[in-house]
C-alpha cells in the first residue's frame, strides 16, 4: 500500500470508495442509524479546488483508503477519512493520518467523527476532534 495524492480523475472511485465504506458501516451498526452522505460527482470535483485529497492504493491502483485537507483562514483542516471495509485494521487509516499530519506540520482540526481519532490520542470537542502536533 502506498498513499499518494489524488487527483480530480480520481473522483469517481473516491466515490466509490465512499459507497463501499457507507455499505460496511451499515452493516456494521445498522443502516437505520446512518444518514446518507454520499457526494456527487460534481461536489466532490469542485472539492478539489480547495482541498487536497490523500489516497491509499493498493496492487492495480485501486484506491482502498482517502483522506482530505484544507485550510480556512489560518487552520488546518483533516476530515473524511475513509477506509474500504476489506482493507480495515490494517493501519491504512493511521498512515493517511500521519501523512496528513506531516503535510501540515502544525495545529489541525479534524471534522469526521470516527473512533480511529480517539485512537490516535485525539479528543472530542464538541463535534470536533482535534489535537495540536508539535514537531521539533
Amino acid at each position: 500500500m502506498i498513499i499518494k495524492i489524488a487527483l480530480v480523475s480520481d473522483a469517481e472511485a473516491l466515490i466509490a470508495l465512499k459507497q463501499a465504506a457507507g455499505r460496511g458501516l451499515a452493516g456494521r451498526f445498522g443502516a437505520y442509524r446512518l444518514e446518507p452522505s454520499i457526494t456527487s460527482l460534481a461536489a466532490i470535483r469542485k472539492q478539489f479546488q480547495d482541498h487536497i485529497f490523500l489516497k491509499a492504493v493498493v496492487e492495480g491502483d485501486a484506491i482502498v483508503g482517502s483522506i482530505h485537507l484544507h485550510v480556512r483562514g489560518d487552520v488546518p483542516y483533516i476530515g473524511g477519512l475513509i477506509v474500504h471495509p476489506e482493507y480495515l485494521d490494517q493501519g491504512i487509516g493511521e498512515q493517511l493520518m500521519l501523512e496528513a499530519e506531516a503535510l501540515f506540520k502544525m495545529g489541525q482540526q479534524l471534522d469526521a467523527p470516527i473512533s480511529h481519532y480517539e485512537e490516535q490520542g485525539y479528543r472530542k470537542t464538541t463535534f470536533v476532534y482535534k489535537r495540536l502536533i508539535r514537531f521539533h
